[in-house]
């Protein structure tokens, strides 16, 4: 098989020089096989960007002196950016290009996963903003982060007082900003939260026409248990919901992936809308702290 290559039109946007003032176009990518993203068969054709936008896509050749600079995609797939829905973007701050994102053709990355996010959001986004970031950037607000904030790492339902302010930080949070609400209940103090609780904050997140992702409480066994308690999270708060990093672990759960896309599917077909992202390997990466009973991590590590 040849090797394709993607060019791709968000990462060229932020690429093209300064100007000459009589050309039409900033960037010409020529004679590359265009993938749009909507599910349309590809096709050969021209791509003329002005600024920050797709200006033309011509499936006739566009002349080269119409534009400033040339690329020749001769054999390459020219496509939109991609959008990473899933992406620990903490180490923004220390690598501020993300060349290990916009290397693989991510120009939108959504932070803030598996209930874990910068709170408050402002002065995280202004600083990021100040370093000119080398992909566009937006997050979740975290249910654990909001928990540990208002009630520690207690093992208990909330007070209503604490319900409050729970429900406070997040609204504020989509008032800020943030795509949705995140949630990692195998993970504290997200794991000590119940149906209810859950089903309440993220109502507040679709009041403002959040989304809701969801690190499952299982995802090896109690791995169907899991997945039915996101469906039924997103029934009842009527909020879209993202099964994160769906998997099966476990070689007594091989296989359960049947079921539980057989579940998504009939939960969609019910008008629910549940979606799912994966990543393409097989491995998966968290902390030792799963090995432990969730009752015997209440009260921090010291405590433990």
């Amino acid at each position: 098989m040849h090797a394709i290559r993607l060019v791709l039109l968000g990462a060229l946007c932020y690429t093209a020089p300064v100007l000459a003032q009589q050309t039409e176009f900033d960037v010409l990518i020529r004679g590359g096989t265009v993938i749009d993203g909507t599910g349309a068969q590809r096709f050969r054709a021209d791509v003329a960007l002005k600024g920050d936008r797709v200006a033309l896509v011509s499936r006739d050749a566009i002349a080269p002196n119409r534009a400033a600079r040339v690329v020749d995609a001769t054999n390459h797939i020219v496509a939109p950016g991609f959008i990473d829905i899933h992406a620990h973007i903490d180490p923004l701050p220390q690598l501020p290009g993300a060349e290990g994102a916009a290397r693989q053709g991510v120009t939108f990355a959504l932070g803030g996963p598996d209930g874990g996010s910068p709170l408050p959001l402002p002065p995280y986004m202004a600083a990021r903003d100040s370093q000119r970031i080398g992909i566009n950037v937006g997050y979740l607000v975290g249910h654990n982060t909001v928990r540990q904030r208002v009630m520690g790492t207690v093992n208990r339902e909330p007070r209503p007082d604490e319900m409050r302010r729970m429900k406070a930080l997040i609204a504020e949070a989509m008032g800020q900003g943030a795509f949705g609400i995140s949630t990692g209940l195998r993970y504290l103090p997200g794991n000590f939260a119940k149906f209810d609780e859950v089903i309440a904050l993220s109502r507040v997140a679709a009041d403002s026409g959040g989304i809701y992702t969801s690190h499952l409480r299982e995802e090896g066994l109690g791995l169907i248990e899991g997945v039915a308690e996101a469906i039924e999270i997103g029934r009842q708060a009527r909020v879209p919901v993202v099964l994160t990093h769906h998997k099966s672990i476990g070689r007594h759960m091989w296989g359960s992936s049947v079921r539980t896309l057989a579940m998504v599917d009939s939960a969609r077909k019910a008008g629910i809308d549940v979606q799912m992202d994966q990543y393409p390997y097989t491995a998966s990466s968290t902390g030792i702290s799963v090995l432990i009973p969730p009752w015997a991590l209440a009260g921090g590590d010291s405590a433990f």
